[in-house]
């Protein structure tokens, strides 16, 4: 698999998650970019960044397989996952993107989908044109 998906951090514990590099995939003038925690800590070692940023590059070469593959990880990869959370580094990268968020949650209605995001103008563009959010996401 060419998306490396977390399956754990400190704080959610087994919750597995998807994350993309800070700044670049965040909006533009995003007021927390200078306190950014995504660029403290674990996150400044190689090592997670060059993970970080294969996955924001697989997205951008293979966004249908990029979702595809994250679907098929949290359906029956090593285990079967309930709860998912959507970036703990990174965001929302474009429609594009978020449209792929919403086709996962709505075809695994039986995991729960975690998502903050700084990105709202992508969403409430979605919500304005009638869409609704999925309530499992």
């Amino acid at each position: 698999m060419a998306i490396k998906i977390s399956t754990h951090n400190s704080k959610l514990g087994v919750i597995p998650s998807v994350n993309l590099p800070p700044i670049i995939t965040c909006r533009e003038g995003c007021p927390c970019v200078k306190d950014c925690y995504a660029t403290k800590g674990r996150f400044r070692f190689k090592n997670v960044q060059d993970c970080l940023m294969q996955n924001y590059l697989e997205y951008v070469a293979h966004p249908v397989t990029y979702f595809d593959e994250i679907e098929r990880e949290i359906r029956g990869g090593v285990m079967s996952y309930n709860f998912f959370r959507w970036h703990s580094s990174g965001d929302i990268v474009d429609r594009r993107y978020f449209d792929g968020m919403i086709r996962v949650a709505k075809d695994l209605t039986n995991t729960k989908f975690l998502a903050f995001t700084k990105q709202f103008e992508i969403v409430n563009s979605y919500i304005k044109e009638g869409n609704e959010i999925p309530e499992n996401l």
